[in-house]
């Protein structure tokens, strides 16, 4: 046998690698970003799915999908189906063509929500909302600023159009939003209403498009009947896109094998509608069968060949998951073993000389803000805490792992934000960020972070609507004023009480604590739908501390698999994250360490 040279040894191997990636299974040849893979249903029923990759020096996107009419998430994420009634997993692939996108697209990091209405029809439940502009627009904004998006783009199949036209309605569409993308899912489109917000939109940047993508349903028929009424279907809600635009925008058309397309405003309108010369129903084929999301995420939509692959087959048939998504459990309020108690803070029996909570907000008027918060932590430290904050709340959590497993824990949480005072006469503290973390450490405590946040809110077994204040934010009266319509609220819920939510926002733990120095991070005060008047915010310094102000403790260890496993190293953990995060492993001792927290200094103030 000749020997080879060293060049063509190297040739050799490289071929064999080649082909060893080419043989190898779909779900190990592609290599996947690590991404926060989280779950929430909200107290109307909304379902969210969102796939969001960590953080990185690319700019990010986020593409929200409304879920068609009648399909789950699970479905509309798709996979492949164990037999013919497993029908709806094989429509739309939607995980499957954002994975394909992400390769086609390597300089975004893009991120996918999916929403899934109550009853799976957005058309019906927004119909029956007073305010769903307001709503969508409410949950567009929560979902960009939680996957920390700079643009968004606004996809719908079928009636998840009437999720996009409900965010065209609210009037000035944000310049955040790039994109709208009809997926055959233009019915209600009304000129009168969605014509003027979406021509402002488009002349105000050229980087902003609408899609749509349609097909001539005009006469097809289901089971002898027309599946169309005569004025209906989105063939012609498409012609009435055209018409709308077509004073202001000419349109040019050309032909992509049996579709017409219709471009405007140097391509950032692009209509496209399949002749469908057979006759036969082509709903879902333009989303999955055509490649329809993978073309509309192009680059650049009104480039020639960024809708070649509409006339191709599957794109992503590699990239197709071989079981549904995994789902995590909702949190909820645990119930533990027998032999195992809860936790409750290690503090001593309240005094019976310790002052309540007004005699001791009394004594602070005449303090500096750093010997108010010495005596505020004396106090605590001290016992001076109401008997009702002592024992701590087992709540269940779930959450995807990177590998795609679920994982589910018992963490431990205070029923209610930390106060002083008696129990008939507490007031709920507000602390800077180093205090309040110094507090945690002793009681063998953690902050939140903003996925607990939202964990504690989907468990709470009482929500109270917050109540914004606006003048004189950082003083004692107005932290004395919230706390009266706490009570009030209080007073008046009859509901169970184990965990309570709605009261103030977070101070939480957070990756941006590493971008500047000496910052505080607040998130929540979620609102009944769920949804935070607080996102996640780091603009304020680490001394700076207003009425709103929460502290809110989860116990240091959490039960995992019947485990006691520490916080720390939970947050730390490459495959346990996604238990208390959705920013990736925290080091919370490089957090502390890095964003100088400590108790402030005498003369400081907010």
């Amino acid at each position: 046998m000749p020997t080879l040279s060293i060049k063509s040894k190297h040739f050799l191997l490289m071929s064999l690698l080649l082909v060893s990636l080419c043989s190898t299974p779909a779900s190990f040849a592609v290599a996947q970003e690590t991404s926060a893979v989280w779950w929430r249903t909200l107290p109307d029923g909304c379902r969210l799915y969102v796939d969001s990759p960590l953080p990185d020096q690319r700019a990010r996107t986020l593409v929200i999908y409304a879920a068609p009419n009648g399909n789950s998430i699970e479905q509309t994420l798709g996979c492949q189906p164990v037999d013919a009634s497993a029908w709806r997993f094989d429509i739309q692939h939607v995980a499957a063509q954002i994975r394909r996108v992400r390769q086609l697209r390597p300089e975004v990091s893009l991120s996918l929500a999916v929403l899934e209405a109550p009853g799976r029809s957005w058309p019906a439940f927004l119909g029956q909302q007073p305010a769903a502009s307001h709503l969508v627009m409410r949950l567009v904004s929560y979902l960009r600023s939680q996957t920390e998006a700079a643009d968004v783009v606004m996809c719908g199949h079928s009636g998840g159009g009437a999720f996009l036209l409900r965010t065209i309605a609210a009037g000035t569409v944000p310049q955040w939003i790039r994109r709208f993308v009809f997926l055959d899912a233009s019915y209600s489109w009304d000129s009168s209403v969605h014509a003027s917000p979406i021509r402002q939109w488009l002349q105000a940047d050229p980087r902003n498009s609408l899609l749509s993508l349609a097909y001539d349903d005009r006469l097809v028929e289901l089971n002898g009947r027309r599946v169309v009424s005569d004025h209906g279907g989105t063939w012609r809600a498409t012609e009435r896109m055209q018409a709308a635009f077509s004073d202001n925008f000419p349109f040019q058309e050309h032909a992509e094998g049996p579709f017409r397309r219709l471009a405007a405003l140097n391509g950032q309108i692009q209509l496209l509608l399949h002749t469908n010369p057979q006759n036969t129903i082509l709903h879902t084929a333009l989303v999955g069968d055509m490649n329809g999301l993978i073309c509309s995420l192009a680059a650049d939509p009104g480039l020639p060949d960024t809708w070649q692959k509409l006339q191709q087959p599957r794109d992503y048939s590699h990239l197709i998951s071989q079981q549904p998504v995994q789902v995590p459990l909702q949190p909820a309020i645990a119930d533990l073993p027998a032999d195992l108690s809860c936790p409750s803070l290690p503090l001593p029996p309240r005094a019976l000389q310790a002052r309540s909570g007004s005699q001791l907000f009394d004594s602070l008027s005449s303090l500096s803000y750093a010997e108010r918060e010495r005596v505020l932590l004396q106090e605590i430290q001290a016992g001076n805490v109401p008997e009702r904050l002592r024992q701590l709340t087992p709540v269940q959590i779930s959450a995807v792992s990177p590998q795609g497993s679920t994982l589910t824990a018992i963490l431990f949480a205070t029923q209610d934000c930390i106060a002083v005072g008696s129990p008939t006469d507490s007031i709920r503290v507000a602390l800077s960020v180093g205090t309040a973390d110094l507090l945690a450490q002793t009681l063998h405590c953690q902050l939140l972070t903003p996925c607990l946040s939202d964990n504690l809110l989907d468990a709470a077994t009482t929500v109270l609507q917050p109540q914004p204040l606006t003048e004189q934010r950082e003083s004692l009266a107005t932290l004395r004023q919230h706390e009266d319509l706490i009570r009030t609220q209080l007073l008046a819920a009859t509901t169970d009480e184990r965990l309570l939510a709605g009261l103030k926002k977070d101070l939480v733990i957070s990756r941006r604590l590493l971008e500047k120095r000496g910052r505080t991070a607040l998130y929540g005060w979620h609102e009944a739908d769920g949804l935070p008047i607080q996102p996640l915010y780091v603009g304020h310094s680490d001394s700076y501390v207003d009425y709103s102000h929460g502290v809110r403790l989860i116990y240091e260890k959490i039960l995992l698999d019947g485990q006691w496993k520490s916080t720390t190293e939970v947050l730390a953990d490459p495959a346990l994250w996604p238990l208390l995060s959705r920013e990736g492993p925290l080091d919370l001792r490089e957090i502390r360490r890095r964003s100088g927290w400590g108790l402030p200094q005498s003369g400081k103030s907010p």
